[in-house]
């Protein structure tokens, strides 16, 4: 009788081996969207919040916005990108909408915000953004 068990534990294990290769049958990827516009207050008050309104490109029917990706650094300084996830299908149709998200900010220190929108990159693959400076007021 131990043999037969110890037989169905190995044939059991050995299927489980046999199928750690998973297909997780993700089909897109997420990539920066441009944007295009930010209608962004004069002053910030401390810690309250402030929706921005923010317009980015869609460039195809099968790019899809999934959120605001914001880096913070020191000295205020605030990198903001529109994120999109992309279906990958080879038959996107190019569609060049406008679409617009609010991203709340909520001041938590005393100085100056620098927000950086990402807007793409030049011809030299230097990152462009459009910038404001906000002023934090108590």
């Amino acid at each position: 009788m131990k043999k037969y068990v110890l037989g169905v534990f190995f044939l059991g294990l050995i299927c489980m081996a046999g199928s750690c290769d998973v297909d997780t049958g993700e089909n897109f990827h997420f990539e920066a969207l441009q944007v295009t516009s930010a209608v962004v207050p004069d002053t910030f008050v401390l810690n309250q919040n402030h929706n921005l309104e923010v317009s980015f490109l869609r460039p195809d029917d099968c790019t899809f916005f999934e959120g605001f990706d914001v880096t913070s650094e020191t000295g205020g300084f605030r990198y903001i990108t529109a994120v999109g996830s992309v279906i990958n299908n080879d038959e996107c149709l190019t569609a060049n909408d406008t679409i617009s998200a609010n991203l709340t900010v909520t001041p938590l220190l005393n100085e100056t915000y620098h927000l950086r929108f990402f807007i793409g990159t030049d011809a030299a693959d230097n990152t462009q953004y459009l910038e404001f400076d906000v002023p934090v007021k108590q």
